[in-house]
Parts: structure tokens; C-alpha cells; sequence
């Protein structure tokens, strides 16, 4: 039988996809469960978000210049300071990570990038996946090759592909993928033949879950085995249905079912310490933002990531689970300085990175791209990867170094400079 690259556990959270005598006496059960420990949790926002119209260069002319139809005004209703020391702002419509930044609880990381940058969304997307600044096509991801490479501990579960669809940062390592949170559809990935297999594994594991445990002989051995797995996947179907969030989210439908999620399998101790999620569509190459650019399609879209970020950490911090979690947010590049004939702005370079919880250390670090070497037309004008650029590979270093307690050297084959952010 042929083979995908990973083969994949996939589930659901929807209402009525668990067996009828699997609900939530289950979910019980299963509260017992080894707790990981540090979790990491990783936030990719596709398409490339805008870099200059979140942290807003309002001492620039030039940015001025370079967007006179969708550069945030600065006005008190529009933009908000970020400290005494740093000359740019926040847009009023990420108060959300300024709300996170005044209490300590946020890491901007400015003008993050890698070596030969490309404006393909795909290979801009491959270098963060497998942490190389050159990746071929065999390339494992940075995450598999931790799991691979450097993860001991005990858990046959260490990481949860939480996206509706694969990430290539587990390639190299077996990572279940949880997909819709729409469908009740439980399976094994395989291939378009398989799908009588998949109901044969279902049912073997219905069957020895409802086994009695037995001391000795490998059949017992494996009733026990494939019955704590069946109770695992459970777990991962029922995690939505049965939380309780203990505030309130700012529902958006792209971000907020997948971090509610995790909310829920942290919380009921899932022996998972690594998830990821991929969400957002923030490749806008028109109409980015009417005229103030407070308002538009990348102010909406940030907002509710962002917000949706801060009640995730503020419902950890409830469920008293805050300094357990720490969540890096980034896009595969920003875009460039000056918008384009459709009031868009295209594919550049040198872009935010956010590390967020309680455990880190916040405040600004790295330096803010200089605008004064931006040349015309604006349109076309990214900051290079220079010496006055953060290597994204730093920053995973630094969380592997620092949060995660394995050589970063092992998991990326380099050594790169950690970061004050741990």
C-alpha cells in the first residue's frame, strides 16, 4: 500500500462524532493524563501579512509618501504609543498586542527575515518549515527534526497538527493532524484505497478499548496499547465539545474553534507540548485598507488574531495555566513599502515575529527597518536581509534552546544567536 510522506490521525470536534458509549465519562478518564509540561505553541499566518501598517513608522515622511491612500494616520484614535523609547506605534486596531506588550507578556521581534529572500509564498513558507535558508525538496521541517532528533520524553503524542490542513514543519516524524472542525469523520490518512481500512482500524480499537485490562500476555499487552490510543483520539475528537472557556473570544471562524481547541487538551492535560496552528488569509494585494488605514480588510483580519491570541493567553492565565504556555506568531514575509495600482501592497521582506505568554520576556527587540534607505518606486522597495536583520532561525534556537531545553544546533545543524525573549 502506497504511503503519504507522514501519515496523519484525523479527527474532528463536532458534536455527536464520539460512539455512543463514549462521551463524557471519557472525557473523565482521560483528565488524568500525563501533563507535558512547557508547551510551545506556533501561530503561522499566511499570505504574508503587512509589517508597516501594524507597527506603524510614524516619524517616516517616506512611508507616508510611499502609501498615500492606506498608511495609518497618526492621530490618537488611529494609533497608540508603544513606549517612550521606540518612535513607532501601534495601530489602534492592534490593541490587542499593545495590551499584551504593557504587561510584560509580549516579544515584538522586528525585521525578521533569512538570507537570499523570495517573494514565493511557497518557498518563502519552506525555510520557516524546515528552518534551512536554502531547503530542497527533501527537507524535513524544523519541528519533525526536533521530534526526530532531540525530543526523550515519554510521550508517544509529543505534538498535535492542529491546522485544517498539514503543516510541513512536522515533515520527518508522525504528527497526528486534527482537520475540520466541521465534520465527524475520524480516520487514518493513507491513501484513496484505504478507506475500508480506516473502518477496520476504528474498529479494532473500538473493540480493544472495551477490553478488560488483563496483567499478563502480549494480547493484553495490546488491548491496553490500542485502548489508550482510541482514548487519546477520544480526547482529541471530544476537546471542543466538553471546554468551558473562562472568557470570552472574539469569535472568528478561521482561528477561533483551533485555539479553543488547544485551550481545551492543555487544559485536560493531552500529554502534548508542541501545537501548531496555520490560519489567516493576508495576501492583500488590493484594497488593504480605506483611507486612515484603520479600516479595511487588514485591519478586520488582524484584529481578530490578535484578539483572538490575547483571549487565548488570557483563558490560559484563568485555567491557571499561563506559565506553561508560550505562542510564536509570524508570517512567511511582510510586504512591500509602497502600495501598488490597487491600493494593495505586494510580496517583500523583513517582517514582525511575535513570541507571547507569560513566560517571556517582552518588549522590542531588533531594529526597526530604515525607511531612509527605501528608493522609488516605493512599490518595489522591501528591506534586504542585512546586518540590522533578525534571522528567523534565531528565534528558533532561542525557543528551542531556552524553552523546549534540547541543542538547537542539533534540531537546525547550525548555531544561531539566541534572543533576550526566554
Amino acid at each position: 500500500m502506497a504511503h503519504s510522506r507522514r501519515d496523519f490521525l484525523v479527527g474532528s470536534m463536532a458534536a455527536g462524532a464520539t460512539l455512543p458509549w463514549m462521551q463524557s465519562s471519557l472525557w473523565g478518564r482521560a483528565a488524568p493524563m500525563m501533563s507535558a509540561g512547557r508547551k510551545l505553541v506556533v501561530l503561522q499566518v499566511d499570505g504574508g501579512w503587512d509589517y508597516f501598517n501594524q507597527i506603524v513608522p510614524v516619524h517616516s515622511p517616506i512611508y507616508y509618501a510611499a502609501r498615500p491612500d492606506v498608511a495609518v494616520t497618526d492621530s490618537p484614535s488611529s494609533t497608540l504609543p508603544i513606549s517612550a523609547s521606540v518612535p513607532e506605534k501601534w495601530a489602534s486596531f492592534a490593541s490587542a498586542w499593545r495590551d499584551l506588550y504593557d504587561r510584560g507578556d509580549l516579544a515584538v521581534i522586528n525585521n525578521v527575515g533569512s538570507p537570499e529572500p523570495n517573494q514565493s509564498h511557497f518557498e518563502s513558507q519552506a525555510k520557516w518549515y524546515a528552518g534551512e535558508a536554502n531547503p530542497d525538496d527533501s527537507a524535513d521541517g524544523w519541528l519533525g527534526k526536533y521530534l526526530s532528533r532531540a525530543y526523550k520524553g515519554p510521550s508517544t503524542l509529543p505534538a498535535i497538527d492542529t491546522s485544517a490542513t498539514a503543516t510541513g514543519a512536522f515533515d520527518g516524524a508522525r504528527v497526528p493532524l486534527i482537520g475540520s472542525t466541521q465534520t465527524g469523520r475520524f480516520a487514518f490518512e493513507m491513501d484513496t484505497a484505504s478507506s475500508r481500512d480506516n473502518l477496520v482500524s476504528l474498529a479494532a480499537m473500538e473493540i480493544a478499548a472495551s477490553v478488560g485490562r488483563a496483567p499478563l500476555g502480549p494480547a493484553a499487552y495490546t488491548a491496553n496499547a490500542m485502548g489508550r490510543t482510541f482514548g487519546l483520539v477520544q480526547l482529541l475528537q471530544n476537546a471542543v465539545n466538553f471546554y468551558q472557556p473562562r472568557v470570552t473570544y472574539p469569535y472568528d471562524a478561521t482561528i477561533t474553534p483551533y485555539l479553543q481547541r488547544i485551550a481545551a487538551l492543555v487544559t485536560k492535560d493531552f500529554p502534548a507540548h508542541v501545537y501548531y496552528l496555520r490560519t489567516g488569509t493576508f495576501d492583500h494585494h488590493s484594497q488593504v485598507a480605506n483611507k486612515g488605514g484603520t479600516t479595511g480588510i487588514f485591519a478586520t483580519g488582524l484584529q481578530a488574531l490578535s484578539g483572538n491570541v490575547k483571549a487565548f493567553l488570557d483563558d490560559m492565565k484563568a485555567q491557571n495555566r499561563g506559565t506553561e504556555i508560550v505562542v510564536l506568531i509570524f508570517s512567511e514575509f511582510s510586504r512591500r513599502l509602497g502600495q501598488n495600482g490597487a491600493q494593495g501592497v505586494d510580496h517583500g521582506h523583513g517582517g514582525v515575529a511575535y513570541l507571547a505568554g507569560e513566560p517571556v520576556v517582552g518588549g522590542y527587540f531588533g531594529k526597526y527597518p530604515d525607511l531612509s534607505k527605501a528608493t522609488q518606486p516605493y512599490a518595489e522597495w522591501y528591506p534586504d536581509f542585512d546586518k540590522d536583520s533578525t534571522d528567523f532561525r534565531s528565534i528558533y534556537a532561542t525557543i528551542l534552546d531556552r524553552w523546549l531545553n534540547v541543542s538547537s544546533q542539533t534540531v537546525l545543524g547550525a548555531q544561531f544567536a539566541n534572543l533576550p525573549i526566554l
